[in-house]
């Protein structure tokens, strides 16, 4: 069967972005997406419908734009429109889950390198400590009888520890900006708790 796939270059100008394109993005993550462009180039090609439909890689599009390039690499398909935009949905949702123990040893892995620039992983420095103090909480954060924390029922043992999980959805950036500063707040405010779920369970405690 001959593919109907093909690898090509096309100038920006001659690829047309999706009126019904659903996925947005921020300013602070469309920044880091163009500090990531400039240090290693397009490295995930556009998708592109035959007539010049973009069907995938709408922020890259706008980014390689503004970074003023002439040209992009692009995968080019044959579709009509209902695949078209079956795809583009795919694309969009289809973006799976972290394996929270492999992500945080590779940003503890970047944030040991002293002159590295957190931002071109995609994650800024607050993410990543967020990230990697919510994989130390563990046991001692749940309060005891007393209102106090309570002792690690692990005996020491990481293979008993209870990790706890969430994701946060922020309705705009100014919501993210205010999170990040009650956080910056609590660590100042309690220095002697290791931990983001420790500070905020002392913070609703004490008050």
């Amino acid at each position: 069967m001959e593919s109907r796939i093909k690898i090509a270059y096309l100038g920006v100008d001659e690829v047309n972005p999706a009126e019904y394109n659903p996925r947005t993005i921020n300013d602070e993550e469309f920044g880091k997406l163009k500090k990531g462009l400039t240090e290693f180039g397009i490295v995930d090609p556009l998708i592109v419908n035959k007539d010049g439909t973009l069907i995938g890689g709408h922020q890259r599009l706008r980014a390689a734009k503004e970074l003023g390039w002439t040209e992009i690499p692009a995968v080019v398909l044959d579709l009509d429109k209902r695949k078209e935009k079956a795809l583009n949905l795919a694309l969009n949702k289809l973006r799976g889950e972290w394996d929270y123990g492999k992500l945080t040893s590779l940003l503890r892995e970047f944030d040991e390198i002293t002159d590295f620039d957190m931002e071109l992983t995609g994650f800024d420095v607050i993410e990543a400590t967020e990230i990697t103090e919510l994989m130390d909480v563990d046991a001692s954060a749940i309060l005891n009888d007393e209102g106090g924390f309570g002792a690690d029922p692990s005996d020491g043992d990481p293979g008993k520890r209870a990790i706890i999980q969430y994701v946060l959805i922020f309705n705009d950036e100014d919501e993210q900006k205010m999170w990040h500063g009650w956080l910056k707040d609590l660590k100042e405010k309690h220095p002697y708790l290791q931990t983001i779920s420790e500070r905020v369970i002392a913070e609703i405690t004490t008050g």
